[in-house]
Order: C-alpha cells, then structure tokens, then sequence
C-alpha cells in the first residue's frame, strides 16, 4: 500500500480519494475490501489528511496521508468488521 500510494502522489501535493481508490484497485486490492475517509469535511472544504484501509485476511492496512507526508500501519479490525470510524 504504501509503494502505490507513494507513487500515486509522489510530488503531486494533492488530496484525491477517487486517485487512491483507483491506484490500489489497479495495483490488485479488491474494491469491496477498501475503505476510505471524504475527502471534504462536514463543512464541505478540503481535508488536510485522508485515511484509508483495506481489510486482509482478518486485518486492516491502513494508510494516512497528506499533502506532504504518509503513514501506512497495519491495525485490528473493529468487532463490526471495519477498519476505519466515519468511512462513507
């Protein structure tokens, strides 16, 4: 996760949830495994930071970033069988 969405924003200085989703779905993370922040707050402007997560084998890969930094971690499931809080 962190090699695609590394490379699908290196340098770019952007926030793009549709480009994230995308780049994992073509680097072979099935789609409904995938689970993502709005890229707009409730107030609808730009977010600073994006999170998102794919579920494997019990677990969640889960990336943050920004406009200029990202974090990937690997985290427990919630009992509900998410990975994130407040994914649309």
């Amino acid at each position: 996760m962190e090699v695609v969405l590394g490379a699908a924003f290196a340098g770019d200085g952007r926030i793009d949830r549709e480009r994230a989703l995308q780049a994992l779905i073509g680097a072979g993370f099935p789609e409904g495994t995938i689970e993502s922040t709005d890229e707009n707050s409730q107030v609808k402007l730009p977010v600073d930071s994006l999170s998102i997560a794919v579920a494997i084998n019990g677990e969640c890969v889960v990336g943050q970033f920004s406009k200029t930094w990202l974090v990937v971690e690997v985290e427990s499931m919630f009992d509900d069988g998410s990975c994130l809080i407040a994914a649309p």
